[in-house]
């Protein structure tokens, strides 16, 4: 890779620093996941008379750790729009169009095809020798998801973290009931419903209270509106620089003789 040959030099140095980023991000992760941050709590509703088993959230995402996950969606995010103009420069398209040919998300395909082929408005700098491949890619939703979901992560509305976090548990069974009886519970990951401060979550009801097992774990996923739900935010990362790898290739293998 050098800066004087490679046309898709800027754009695989930006992969290297969110990669960079990621490396920060997982060390961090490594130390905030290794503090003593979850506790329990329960109550009784009285309204339905259930057992109600909390997850209590002891300290807040740290503010540096946010910031290395924002930093490398970030360049991954600039990887993307630099890949797209040394494709569409290499393609021979008006330097002063350049600034008009970011990465197209769009929010459906049928946006994404208009768009392109429309040849104006802000993409209109995307050499039309792309536009077969990009609309391959499907960035939108209900195409890849992932692809769609960094793009949201990527260019967040501003009142929304890029990170949260995530409490689920592990009921070991069976239990004892309340007059020595036992009764099996089979909660393998149970849906969580978190306050409003995202301190606290529910995370299962029962009838039984008594001598109940269990697990009560936490990880630190993307804000990504449940696209990504299940992957820690570290493996959720990980699949975007794989992703982006991909796509440069693709592009550099299309102009690139």
């Amino acid at each position: 890779m050098s800066r004087t040959t490679d046309p898709f030099f800027t754009a695989k140095l930006a992969v290297m620093s969110g990669k960079r980023h990621l490396d920060d991000f997982k060390k961090k992760m490594g130390e905030f996941l290794s503090t003593d941050n979850i506790k329990t709590s329960s109550f009784i509703d009285r309204r339905s008379m259930e057992y109600v088993q909390c997850i209590d959230i002891v300290n807040p995402i740290p503010d540096e750790l946010e910031l290395s996950a924002t930093q490398a969606i970030g360049q991954l995010r600039s990887a993307l729009d630099k890949a797209v103009s040394a494709g569409s420069r290499q393609s021979g398209i008006d330097p002063n169009l350049l600034r008009y040919s970011p990465f197209p998300f769009a929010v459906d395909k049928n946006q994404l095809v208009t768009k392109l082929a429309s040849g104006k408005g802000n993409w209109r700098g995307i050499a039309p020798q792309l536009h077969e491949y990009l609309i391959s890619l499907q960035p939108y939703k209900g195409g890849n998801d992932v692809l769609y979901a960094f793009g949201r992560r990527s260019n967040p509305v501003k009142h929304e973290d890029v990170l949260t976090i995530d409490a689920s548990t592990n009921l070991v069974s069976p239990c004892s009931g309340p007059n020595g009886d036992t009764f099996t519970v089979n909660f393998s990951r149970v849906g969580t419903v978190w306050n409003k401060e995202r301190t606290r979550a529910e995370i299962f009801r029962v009838k039984h209270s008594h001598n109940m097992d269990f697990e009560a774990y936490f990880s630190v996923i993307l804000n990504d509106a449940g696209i990504l739900t299940g992957k820690d935010s570290i493996e959720a990362i990980s699949e975007i620089v794989a992703i982006v790898n991909d796509i440069i290739s693709g592009i550099e293998a299309r102009v690139v003789s």
